[in-house]
């Protein structure tokens, strides 16, 4: 290239830079930029401390937040009641809660149908048909009895291993 050429090129490059400057003065004259978040930074050591731990000193950092404990580990709703058919919700529960708490329902002579639904987005969703559904209450606090007489077992079992 010639230093014709590039002469020419830099004066339509000022002139670009111009015309760009002169469509867009007036959008940058209301516009701030937003600040960068305030962060604590670490202590300058003054000149004389160039020790070991005051250069890889490291700013403390936050503390996380812990969720409190839930003393509810089970929370139980019923969602619908009809005849002898009871429709619960059981939230904060997994899948072989579900299964252990159905197998043990249905052991029960008073229960003749027990079954439920486990969706990972939802609460799992139990039916249990019963013959009397006034017995509900009295059959699940029967049915957790069990559940915990299972679990003492297994710990004691595997407590002899």
């Amino acid at each position: 290239m010639s230093k014709k050429d590039e002469g020419e090129k830099d004066e339509d490059l000022e002139d670009l830079d111009k015309d760009l400057e002169d469509l867009f003065s007036d959008v940058d004259k209301g516009v701030k930029a937003p600040k960068p978040p305030a962060t604590p930074a670490a202590p300058i050591p003054p000149e004389g401390d160039l020790s070991e731990e005051a250069i890889m000193e490291e700013p403390e950092e936050e503390e996380e937040v812990k969720e409190p404990y839930d003393p509810r580990p089970l929370i139980l709703r019923i969602r619908s009641q009809e005849a002898n058919r009871v429709e619960l919700e059981i939230a904060k529960q997994s899948h072989g809660f579900c299964n252990l708490l159905r197998r043990i329902l249905l052991d029960d002579e008073r229960v003749i149908l027990a079954a439920y639904k486990f969706d990972y987005f939802n609460a799992p969703r139990f039916i249990v048909e019963l013959h009397d559904p006034k017995q509900i209450k009295t059959v699940l606090l029967d049915a957790t009895k069990q559940m915990r007489e299972n679990i003492q077992d297994l710990e004691k079992g595997l407590a002899k291993i």
